[in-house]
C-alpha cells in the first residue's frame, strides 16, 4: 500500500519549473520536518492506495494536460518499493522532489526519472552532496530555501561545494518573505556557478 496526500492537477509553486501545470502526486510520510511541496499539508499518513489504484487515478488526472508527474511529499524516496514498479506504466515524464537524504535509494529511481529536484537541508548536507553526484549527469536543480537568518556566508561556501560537481548546475534561492538581500544572496553564488535563480513560492 501506498500512502498519498492527493492526487491532482496544479499549478507547481516552486524551484525551476514555478508556474508550469503539473500533475502532483503528494506522498505522505517524511523523514524530516520539511514540506517538499511548498504547500501546507499533512504528511502524515494520507490515505492508502493500492498500486494500481494510484496508477487509475493518475491516468484519470493525466487527462487535465499537466505536462509532467510531480513526484513531491512528504519524501517520495521513502514509498520506493511500493512505487517502483508502476513507474514504467505512468503516462507523462516524471519529475522528482526529493530532500536529498536519502542517496542509497536514488539509484533505484534514476532510469524513470526525466527531472529531479534537490531541496537543500544543512544538517544534511553529506546526504545532499552524496545524492547531486549521483544525479550531475540528469537534469537536475538545487531549491536552496533562505530564512531571514541565513547568512552570506553559508550560501557562499555552500556554492564552492556545488560548483566543484557542476559550474552550471541551476541553482534556485527560494527566500521567504521576511528575507531582504536576495540579490546579494544570488550575487555571492554566481561567484562560483552559472545559473542562479531568484524565485520566492508562489502563493497562489
Amino acid at each position: 500500500m501506498l500512502q498519498i496526500v492527493s492526487v491532482r492537477t496544479d499549478i507547481q509553486r516552486r524551484g525551476l519549473y514555478a508556474g508550469q501545470r503539473q500533475l502532483l502526486i503528494e506522498f505522505a510520510l517524511s523523514n524530516i520536518a520539511s514540506s517538499l511541496s511548498g504547500v501546507e499539508g499533512n504528511t502524515g499518513e494520507g490515505q492508502a492506495y493500492e498500486p494500481e489504484e494510484l496508477l487509475l487515478a493518475v491516468k484519470d488526472e493525466a487527462k487535465r494536460k499537466g505536462e509532467v508527474i510531480c513526484l513531491t511529499g512528504g519524501e517520495p524516496l521513502l514509498q520506493i518499493n511500493e512505487l517502483l514498479p508502476l513507474l514504467e506504466s505512468m503516462p507523462l515524464p516524471l519529475y522528482l522532489e526529493t530532500n536529498a537524504t536519502l542517496p542509497d535509494r536514488l539509484p533505484e529511481i534514476q532510469p524513470y526519472v526525466s527531472l529531479f529536484g534537490l531541496k537543500y537541508t544543512p544538517d544534511y548536507q553529506k546526504e545532499f552532496l552524496e545524492s547531486l553526484a549521483l544525479l550531475q549527469k540528469e537534469e537536475t536543480f538545487v531549491l536552496l530555501p533562505i530564512a531571514k537568518d541565513t547568512q552570506l556566508a553559508a550560501v557562499e561556501s555552500l556554492a564552492k561545494l556545488l560548483s566543484v560537481i557542476r559550474r552550471d548546475l541551476p541553482v534556485v534561492i527560494e527566500p521567504a518573505a521576511a528575507v531582504k538581500n536576495a540579490l546579494a544572496l544570488q550575487t555571492v553564488a554566481l561567484r562560483y556557478l552559472q545559473n542562479v535563480r531568484v524565485v520566492p513560492a508562489l502563493r497562489i
